[in-house]
């Protein structure tokens, strides 16, 4: 299967024991950071760990995390954006305990941004069941989940597609599609039309009035839980502080009292991130676990 490139099943098929499915994702954008995100839906399953990762015996860029989106997982931190316009959320994704389905999308989380080529990540699979695929140019709903967002409900349903979709922003004001680590509202889009690749996912938003009227701009990714007894740490990079550290597992998550550059690197000397956050404003970082000078500062990552 190729990537980019219409795809139509008239009937399943399934594969021989030796004969793999394959696909592979081409970058639509450079990657930051050592991890990136993708939606992918796929028609033919996947095998999965308990912890939600998919493994192929040539490991590297044949491995990859796999989740979905958590019921009630919607948080807002309440720093809204662009002089109090527009706001994000973030959105807690689970990850698998089974084996990925055919014809339903999940978010990927990939170890590292880092390419081959053009290559952001491969997928193989032995002995695969590819099932029949709609042949229209169309998208396929999935999944809604519940959220409350602001004490109103929030709740999103997927869609996917395996022809692409052109979609007009005017007729679409409750979209949101993957771009740069991030889900982000079409009605945003300075384009009058959004082209969809195949093989890739977007949301609605089910969204109360008051929401809309607020411009939900978009909606971050996390894999983590960011609880308590998740915190491995909490660090004032400076002592006003102007930029604070809470480290959880996998995660650097960084707040600003002011507008701050940060720049995170690996012991090794590997720049990890470069970024400006504003003042008020909460990032999140998935890195693997270990050690990371911010800013000057050496923290642990665990």
């Amino acid at each position: 299967m190729t990537d980019k490139n219409p795809f139509y099943a008239p009937f399943n098929i399934q594969l021989e024991t030796g004969k793999f499915a394959t696909y592979a994702r081409q970058m639509t954008y450079e990657g930051h950071g050592s991890t990136t995100f993708a939606s992918l839906v796929l028609p033919f399953g996947l095998t999965v760990g308990a912890d939600g990762k998919h493994t192929d015996s040539r490991g590297g860029f044949h491995e990859f995390t796999m989740g979905t989106m958590k019921e009630n997982g919607l948080t807002y931190d309440g720093v809204q954006k662009r002089q109090g316009v527009d706001y994000e959320a973030t959105a807690q994704f689970k990850k698998l305990t089974a084996d990925a389905e055919a014809n339903k999308p999940y978010m990927v989380q990939l170890p590292k941004a880092d390419v081959q080529g053009n290559i952001l990540f491969t997928v193989r699979q032995e002995a695969a069941l590819i099932k029949q695929t709609p042949e229209k140019n169309q998208s396929i709903k999935g999944e809604s989940v519940q959220n409350m967002l602001s004490g109103a409900p929030a709740n999103f349903t997927s869609y996917h597609t395996y022809s692409g979709l052109r979609m007009q922003k005017e007729s679409n004001p409750n979209v949101f599609y993957f771009s740069h680590n991030k889900f982000v509202a079409l009605k945003n889009l300075k384009k009058s039309t959004l082209y969809l690749w195949p093989f890739r996912a977007f949301y609605t938003f089910d969204s109360a009035p008051s929401l809309v009227a607020k411009q939900f701009a978009a909606f971050n990714i996390s894999f983590e839980d960011v609880n308590e007894n998740e915190t491995t740490g909490i660090t004032d990079i400076d002592y006003q502080p102007t930029l604070a550290i809470i480290t959880t597992k996998h995660s650097i998550i960084a707040k600003a009292g002011v507008d701050t550059q940060v720049a995170i690197y690996t012991t090794a000397g590997l720049l990890v991130v470069n970024t400006m956050i504003k003042a008020g404003e909460v990032k999140t970082f998935n890195v693997p676990n270990g050690l990371y000078i911010i800013n000057g500062k050496k923290i642990s990552v665990k």
